[in-house]
């Protein structure tokens, strides 16, 4: 490619007369078919299929005194001092004579416009007062709002951890289920334990109704028997004091001449020369 921009180089400079005059007849046929085949020239475009353009159309229907373009017009005083009267009542002639203009609607005289300033000057700065004092709310209603897109973000961090913790606390109870079974197995098998040991409970306190009725039974015989016992002992003791009695009459010496009947009777009643021993009953304790 070098070569070849080199040959051409090389060779428009040999025949740079050549080259020129070709260069010239260019330039003089783009501007032949330029002046008669490209039309007359036009400030006006159009953008067919844009919201602009479509605006535009519809502003033309709509609202024809608005539709139009809108430019503005500089006077300026070549000493740059301020202008005179007769300045501005020449400014005025002008903008007069250009609001003739056919393609001309309205043609607005900037000193008009500075009077209605000055009169709308205090309006202009209460709203420009109303409008610190705005953007001052504004601004408030700014921090507020990243305060609670912090607040947010907090909250949406606390949401991330508590679904977090949920989704923690629902796999262990996943993993927990089979331990939950067996205490619910358990929890089952200690129930029929404590029914078990229920109805032996209670059919150890039937058992231990009837026995206390038992005990309380042998407790009156008992009480009946110790009383016969005693009335008996009572009496024993009663002829044991006769017997006594009785041997304190005879005296030794008079032994001799006992008859042999009173020695069998004496024989015959052994009791009287021993005391008897009788069986004591034992009371039974009640069970605990």
């Amino acid at each position: 490619m070098a070569s070849i921009l080199y040959r051409l180089a090389r060779w428009a400079h040999r025949h740079r007369l050549r080259v020129i005059s070709m260069w010239l007849a260019a330039f003089i046929f783009i501007g032949v078919c330029a002046s008669l085949f490209m039309g007359q020239l036009s400030n006006t475009f159009t953008l067919p299929g844009t919201e602009t353009q479509r605006t535009l159309d519809r502003m033309k229907e709509e609202l024809p005194d608005l539709a139009g373009g809108s430019g503005s017009i500089v006077f300026r005083e070549s000493t740059d001092k301020a202008l005179s009267e007769g300045q501005q009542k020449s400014i005025a002639e002008a903008l007069e004579q250009l609001s003739m203009h056919p393609q001309v609607v309205d043609a607005m005289s900037p000193f008009d416009l500075q009077k209605q300033l000055d009169k709308a000057q205090p309006e202009i700065d209460k709203n420009e007062k109303k409008l610190v004092d705005g953007q001052k709310k504004l601004d408030d209603a700014k921090k507020q709002i990243a305060d609670g897109k912090v607040q947010l973000e907090d909250g949406r961090k606390d949401l991330t951890n508590g679904w977090a913790q949920y989704f923690d606390g629902e796999k262990k109870i996943k993993d927990a289920e089979p331990q939950i079974a067996a205490g619910e197995k358990k929890l089952a098998d200690s129930r029929a334990q404590l029914d078990a040991g229920q109805k032996k409970l209670d059919s150890g306190a039937s058992q231990l109704a009837a026995g206390e009725a038992k005990y309380n039974d042998g407790l009156a015989q008992y009480k009946s028997g110790k009383k016969a016992y005693d009335s008996g002992q009572a009496q024993y003791n009663a002829g044991e004091q006769k017997l006594d009695a009785l041997r304190k009459r005879t005296s030794p010496a008079e032994g001799k001449n006992t008859s042999p009947a009173c020695s069998n009777c004496l024989a015959a009643h052994p009791a009287r020369n021993s005391s008897p021993r009788l069986p004591r009953a034992r009371p039974r304790q009640r069970p605990a």
